[in-house]
């Protein structure tokens, strides 16, 4: 991905880089929709990857640390996926042509849906118990116990393939993404220069608490 410095004040954004650039205009059509889910397609797909990748750093030791990237690595991988009010998914069968892929996201999406999320599948499991005394005891009962067990689903392997399936994701969007705008390009190349110029720039709205419940489409 590309980076670069911005400056912000009322008039828009600066985008630092372009010294023959006048205006950073705002585009609002189909295209620069379909331009702007793909763009957070690939953030959420490249912090995936940067977790998968941090976690071979952190020694075994920190199991909470390694399994908190883990745990984050397939929230922001299935973000691209499920459905939403604001963005649209990507498509699995688009995306993963072999079968293998396929069998083996279907694998991760019901491990996220019935463990990591609703907590529905036996990989966490809990019994009751109590700890019963021998007839010597001054009572029967010495305590109630709840016995939880949880099934370790990060290992080299369910690492390798998440790995593989993020990054084969994430060169579909990159591609997609790269035609797009060279699509948008050709379109916005036949504008007249006034037309172009006349568009309103690029501005932020900063969020506020009450924003939190609604879609970017609401506001």
């Amino acid at each position: 991905m590309e980076y670069y410095d911005v400056t912000h004040d009322e008039l828009g954004f600066h985008i630092e880089g372009f010294p023959k650039a006048v205006k950073f205009i705002n585009l609002r059509c189909h295209l620069s929709k379909q331009a702007a889910d793909l763009s957070l397609h690939r953030t959420d797909l490249n912090f995936a990857l940067t977790c998968l990748e941090n976690i071979n750093q952190i020694p075994m030791e920190q199991s909470f640390v390694r399994d908190a990237l883990w745990h984050s690595a397939i929230s922001h991988y299935f973000k691209c996926f499920m459905k939403s009010a604001a963005r649209k998914p990507l498509s699995e069968s688009k995306i993963y042509k072999d079968e293998i892929a396929r069998e083996i996201y279907t694998y991760f999406r019901e491990l996220r849906n019935k463990h990591y999320i609703h907590d529905e599948n036996n990989c966490t499991q809990v019994q009751v118990g109590a700890i019963l005394n021998n007839l010597e005891a001054e009572y029967k009962i010495e305590k109630i116990l709840c016995f939880q067990t949880r099934q370790i689903v990060l290992d080299q392997g369910n690492w390798a393939n998440l790995f593989q399936l993020i990054t084969i994701a994430l060169e579909w969007v990159t591609l997609k993404f790269d035609q797009l705008c060279d699509d948008i390009t050709v379109k916005l190349e036949q504008k007249p220069y006034e037309e172009l110029l006349a568009q309103d720039s690029v501005i932020w709205k900063q969020p506020i608490a009450e924003d939190v419940g609604k879609t970017r489409e609401q506001l």
